[in-house]
């Protein structure tokens, strides 16, 4: 829906690791990191810059961000070493990062009635709190860059409706 709302050329990706697995590599990888940052570099080359060399504006459900808060943040790996390889990867910084803040037992709740949980989701509570910690402090690191939105227990169009005003009151998105 927020593609939609930009009213412009866009593409919109969501992210998983399908390309490494078609391609047999997931067994060979060591750990999460690794295959997480080879996945990332390989949908940065052959969508994410495409897109953008077009001219078009790409809306990513997750991206660097989300690797550092459940890798750093989540599993404790060292952050100064995904940051080197982002910068080593020459990753495009986005525009702006959109965090949907909620507390880890109301996204465990929301997660579970939709049905199973993935991984991450599984790692329970704890776990969440520490991604959320991961966030918050990425969102602290260059707060120009996030627009943090506080969902508590609103419903889903109530959380678009307050994305699209703040987006508009940056001057992102005319009113819709």
């Amino acid at each position: 829906r927020l593609a939609a709302a930009l009213g412009h050329r866009n593409i919109t990706v969501r992210k998983g690791i399908d390309w490494l697995e078609a391609r047999g590599i997931i067994s060979v990888i060591r750990d999460d990191g690794d295959t997480l940052m080879l996945d990332r570099a390989e949908h940065v080359a052959s969508v994410i810059e495409p897109a953008l060399d077009d001219g078009k504006d790409v809306v990513c459900e997750r991206y660097h961000d989300s690797t550092l808060a459940y890798q750093v943040w989540g599993r404790g790996m060292p952050l100064d070493i995904f940051d080197e390889l982002a910068r080593l990867s020459s990753f495009p910084v986005p525009d702006l990062t959109i965090l949907f803040d909620i507390l880890p037992e109301n996204a465990l709740e929301r997660v579970r009635s939709r049905g199973k949980l993935d991984s991450f989701e599984s790692g329970g509570r704890s776990f969440m709190e520490k991604i959320r910690e991961g966030y918050l402090s990425l969102s602290k690191r260059d707060p120009e860059r996030w627009l943090v939105l506080e969902c508590g227990s609103l419903s889903q169009e109530e959380i678009f409706r307050k994305m699209i005003s703040s987006l508009s009151s940056r001057g992102i998105l005319s009113d819709k």
